[in-house]
C-alpha cells in the first residue's frame, strides 16, 4: 500500500491538490494520503493532520500572531514524515512553509 504526504496550505493549491488526490485514487484505491489540507483534500479522502484554513493570513500583523500555529504546524507534519515515511511527498504553494520539509 502507497503512502502519500499532500502540503496545500492555500486555497487555490488545496483545490488542485484535491484534484490529483481523486486521480490517483482512482488509479490507486488503496492509496494512503495524509497531510496539509483545507475542505476540498478533506472531501477527496485526505487524512488531515493540520487543518490549512488554520494556516492561512491576511497581512503582517496576522501573520506574526500565527506564527506559533505555523511552527506547530510544521513540527506536527515534519514529525508524520520521520515517523510514516512516505513512498511520496507533494507540496502544493506555500513555500515559505513546505520548502523546509
Amino acid at each position: 500500500m502507497a503512502r502519500l504526504l499532500i502540503s496545500a496550505g492555500e486555497a487555490s493549491g488545496d483545490l488542485l491538490a484535491a484534484e490529483l488526490l481523486t486521480e490517483l485514487r482512482g488509479e490507486a484505491p488503496d492509496l494512503q494520503a495524509y497531510g496539509v489540507g483545507g475542505p476540498a483534500l478533506r472531501e477527496a479522502g485526505l487524512d488531515i493532520r493540520v487543518d490549512a484554513t488554520s494556516l492561512a493570513v491576511v497581512g503582517l500583523a496576522e501573520a506574526l500572531g500565527r506564527i506559533p500555529a505555523a511552527l506547530g504546524a510544521w513540527w506536527t507534519l515534519r514529525s508524520a514524515l520521520r515517523r510514516e515515511r512516505p513512498d511520496a511527498v507533494v507540496l502544493v504553494d506555500a513555500p515559505d512553509f513546505n520548502l523546509p520539509l
